[in-house]
């Protein structure tokens, strides 16, 4: 048998997906596929990175919450209340660009991850909120 289709068959059964989110004015509440749920506070996120994950035959783009500690969330545009999410980051996170500034960058060229910084919390040594 090839190698990578023994790796492919014998991979450990993947992580639980986020398959919905819903935003309020300062948390975002996140349902899995395994049934399972959390809360995430936007004072808690430290940086935003968008990327794509190449699905073979198409791309996925990916915001990934980077929160205090070494803990992440990773949204993918198919969820439902991806939309709202972004939105909202836009409105609540000082110097979150538009998507319309930054979804190129990530788009293009295809099936390249492209990660991109988009916000970063303001440290206490001044820096800036966007890279």
């Amino acid at each position: 048998m090839l190698r990578w289709l023994r790796r492919l068959l014998m991979s450990p059964k993947p992580l639980a997906q986020i398959v919905e989110c819903r935003v309020s004015s300062d948390r975002v509440f996140v349902s899995y596929d395994d049934t399972t749920a959390r809360t995430i506070e936007l004072n808690d996120v430290q940086r935003v990175i968008a990327w794509k994950r190449d699905r073979w035959s198409f791309d996925e783009i990916v915001v990934t919450l980077e929160l205090n500690g070494n803990d992440a969330v990773e949204i993918s545009e198919d969820a439902t209340g991806y939309n709202e999410l972004v939105a909202r980051l836009e409105s609540t996170l000082p110097g979150f660009p538009m998507t319309d500034q930054w979804w190129k960058d990530v788009g293009f060229p295809p099936f390249a991850e492209n990660p991109t910084v988009l916000w970063e919390k303001r440290s206490h040594s001044g820096a800036t909120d966007r890279p």
